[in-house]
């Protein structure tokens, strides 16, 4: 059933304004955040600064603090069966499974679906982010090893 402006009242004075979003739909907002309570209320010390890349990661340090630390961006060197070393530019906070990805999108190597990354022999878990893994950093070399 359809509902029509009509059925809703509402007046100047009221702590609601009307949106219409969609002619069917009537959704209700507020109009003033002052009255929230104060556990969604949240500190200058908890605020994010983006640093010039516009990339960050933060750490807790004590419950009361945050530390905002910048990703870090680098060059890995990939090694594939039958090609070229080449480097790929990534950023700490990214997954292994997108650099699986930019490999299945490459025109060099798109032909293989089923491989995993190595990183000295050590397989690399897809969901893992880089950060997370020791020795990987600038001029690392991941190697490409074919599934069965």
């Amino acid at each position: 059933m359809k509902q029509t402006n009509e059925n809703i009242s509402t007046t100047a004075n009221s702590d609601y304004t009307e949106c219409n979003g969609h002619q069917d739909d009537l959704i209700k907002a507020r109009k003033d955040s002052d009255n929230d309570d104060a556990a969604t209320n949240t500190s200058s010390s908890s605020s994010t600064n983006l640093n010039n890349s516009g990339l960050v990661s933060s750490v807790v340090a004590n419950p009361n603090e945050l530390i905002v630390l910048p990703e870090s961006s680098f060059n890995i060197r990939i090694q594939s069966t039958g090609l070229d070393t080449f480097e790929l530019p990534v950023t700490s906070s990214e997954l292994v499974q997108e650099i699986h990805q930019v490999l299945m999108d490459k025109e060099e190597t798109c032909h293989r679906t089923c491989f995993s990354l190595q990183l000295d022999g050590i397989v690399l878990d897809n969901f893992t982010e880089l950060k997370n893994i020791d020795n990987l950093k600038e001029g690392t070399l991941l190697k490409v090893i074919e599934g069965l």
